[in-house]
């Protein structure tokens, strides 16, 4: 298992909160994704989890989109920060646990 942390893509990304360089890394098989605007000194940092349910069905289950957009908003201010979004990481085994609990009554091994 190879534990190097390797930058694999980088490209600009203009989102609402300004410009991010958006680079890709690989690190012990999985992808990972930082978003960063500026550098030089000491970065403000968050890390989030990946959760497709909130951040891409706007699912209310959750307030991990409101968590990326709070902290996009305040890396936007910053000189330097550093939003790190872990995709191997992903919520979604939780929130199908909790969606089953709430609305189907299933359950989950």
């Amino acid at each position: 298992m190879d534990d190097k942390l390797i930058e694999t893509n980088t490209a600009k990304m203009e989102t609402i909160y300004g410009v991010f360089t958006a680079t890709v890394f690989s690190f012990k098989n999985s992808e990972e994704i930082a978003l960063v605007k500026g550098g030089g000194g000491i970065p403000l940092v968050r890390v989030q989890s990946a959760c497709l349910p909130s951040t891409a069905l706007n699912s209310t289950m959750c307030d991990c989109n409101q968590q990326i957009i709070k902290a996009q908003e305040r890396l936007s201010h910053e000189s330097f920060g550093i939003l790190i979004y872990l995709i191997s990481q992903e919520a979604i085994g939780q929130f199908l646990f909790d969606f089953s609990l709430v609305v189907v009554g299933a359950s989950f091994l």
